[in-house]
């Protein structure tokens, strides 16, 4: 089916099978762990494969701090699929946020729905911490190796990116992103301040 474009935020977690998810053009196939977010009043179109039907929980929010919400959990104008490390949790905290709605007891739904958000948002500033992490990374290696071979006059940052095994630019831009200057100047600096 291609659903109608709705008025609210959805967010499913698949917890059997596989399907498929297409939003704004995009693909996805997803199976059990895995999840995905439709904003409001955007095309989508999801279906189950006949091979191994997907069963998922869904859950619809409206209201003015929704966006703010899913963009903590990661989720929004570009990032509409989630993997959350601990699924097991995820599939119960969705049915218990299904059981409290079903008895009426709506206050429940709502606290169970800010559980299944802090998840998300631990998921996610995780993952990008260790994103981060990876860039850092490479800027602390190219430190070292910079502080252990500056007295080699042929030394040159292509040397360093070599070393580190990224493009010599990459390394210019984490440079200036981390520490506010380019590769070439630290090196120069280092010398002089050694000399």
């Amino acid at each position: 089916y291609e659903y109608d474009q709705l008025d609210y935020y959805l967010i499913h977690f698949i917890f059997h099978g596989r399907g498929i998810f297409t939003i704004n053009n995009e693909t996805y196939q997803l199976g059990a762990g895995d999840g995905f977010f439709i904003p409001p009043y955007t095309k989508n179109n999801y279906f189950p494969l006949a091979s191994d039907p997907w069963s998922y929980r869904w859950i619809g929010v409206k209201g003015s701090k929704a966006a703010q919400l899913f963009e903590k959990a990661g989720l929004g104008k570009h990032s509409y699929v989630y993997h959350p490390q601990d699924s097991n949790s995820l599939i119960q905290r969705f049915a218990k946020c299904y059981d409290y709605f079903y008895k009426e007891e709506l206050l429940g739904a709502i606290g169970v729905f800010y559980e299944i958000i802090n998840q998300l948002s631990i998921d996610f500033n995780n993952n990008s911490f260790k994103k981060m992490a990876v860039t850092e990374h490479y800027v602390t290696d190219a430190v070292d190796f910079i502080k252990k071979n500056y007295s080699d006059p042929g030394l040159t940052i292509e040397n360093v990116a070599d070393y580190l095994q990224v493009d010599r630019t990459y390394l210019s831009r984490l440079f200036t992103k981390y520490i506010a200057i380019s590769p070439k100047q630290y090196l120069i600096q280092f010398r002089v301040a050694n000399a």
